[in-house]
Order: structure tokens, then C-alpha cells, then sequence
């Protein structure tokens, strides 16, 4: 009978450690688009998702940019972009300029390596 008491027990206490793991994994974070809010306190966040900024009073509020054709700017300056918009790349100034023909080049030569494989699969066929 206490084998019995003591493996149930025992099961119970896995239970409620497996329990509590999966809610500490899962998180109770309660601060929009924040990535992981502080261990202590579920409706202030430590770290917001990209494209969002920390306030003082650990909420997430969107990062604003002001860089034409810029996806993301940098977190503390809204003129200087980070990631601009695809067929455009970064500057050293921080602003989006079109990206030319040679920053393209790569994209063709998977192209013609495509091609290529196609050719030599038709030719084994």
C-alpha cells in the first residue's frame, strides 16, 4: 500500500513540476507585441518584438521611421534606417537608395545555376 501512496505521489509531484515548467516556458506576458516581459511582473516588458521600442513604463510602442522606402529604422533614430523596403539598400548615411544592377547580380546567377540544372536533368531524361 505505500508503494503504491509513494508512486502516486510521486507522479503527482511530476504533474505539478511538468505543470509549472510549461507555464514558465509559455509565459504569462500580458504587454502587446513584447518579446519577453520581466520574470516579476507580466505587464512590463524587457524586450519588445522588432519594430517596437521600450517606454519607461515597460510597454512596447512602435518604432516611427521617416526614411522613404525604409522598413525599419534604427531603434533611437528615427532618420537613420536599418532594413529599407527589398529593391532598395542602405546608404552610409542611413537613407534607402534603389539598389543597382550589380547588387542584382547574385539573384541572376542562381538563375543561370537553375537553368543549368534543368538543362542537365532534360539531358539525363
Amino acid at each position: 500500500m505505500t508503494s503504491t501512496r509513494n508512486k502516486f505521489l510521486l507522479a503527482l509531484v511530476a504533474l505539478v513540476l511538468l505543470a509549472t515548467y510549461a507555464a514558465a516556458v509559455k509565459g504569462d506576458c500580458t504587454v502587446e507585441n513584447c518579446a519577453t516581459c520581466l520574470e516579476e511582473d507580466a505587464t512590463k516588458c524587457a524586450e519588445c518584438k522588432p519594430g517596437y521600442k521600450r517606454t519607461d513604463a515597460g510597454q512596447c510602442e512602435a518604432i516611427s521611421c521617416d526614411v522613404p522606402n525604409c522598413a525599419m529604422c534604427l531603434e533611437e533614430d528615427a532618420t537613420q534606417c536599418k532594413d529599407c523596403n527589398a529593391g532598395y539598400k542602405v546608404t552610409d548615411a542611413g537613407t534607402c537608395e534603389a539598389a543597382s544592377d550589380a547588387a542584382a547580380a547574385p539573384h541572376s546567377g542562381v538563375a543561370a545555376v537553375a537553368a543549368l540544372a534543368a538543362a542537365v536533368v532534360a539531358y539525363a531524361l
